[in-house]
């Protein structure tokens, strides 16, 4: 596995991601259509949609790592990565690919 990059090169990674899903996670859903469920699942995944996965998968592989390696303030700086990037819930460990 390569080694992860500084924590600043993976907040602009995380920064393009989150923004290319800001549209899709602020997309109003009309919660009294009966069938709004249904249609949600049935579309594609954020990360797909926007176009994003595998620089998502990517930037998150390199978190963890730091985050793994890294001492008390380095942690703490990866959590407040996902503090401030909330949009980039559509990000998950892939199955299968670590």
């Amino acid at each position: 596995m390569e080694q992860p990059t500084g924590i600043e090169e993976i907040e602009q990674r995380v920064a393009l991601v989150d923004a290319a899903v800001r549209s899709i996670a602020e997309h109003p859903v009309d919660v009294t259509d009966p069938d709004w469920v249904t249609r949600m699942r049935q579309g594609p995944a954020p990360l797909d949609e926007a176009g994003v996965r595998a620089e998502a998968e990517s930037a998150l592989r390199d978190l963890i790592a730091l985050y793994a390696q890294g001492d008390e303030s380095l942690r703490a700086s990866v959590r407040g990565l996902f503090s401030r990037y909330r949009n980039s819930f559509a990000v998950h460990r892939p199955s299968g690919r670590w």
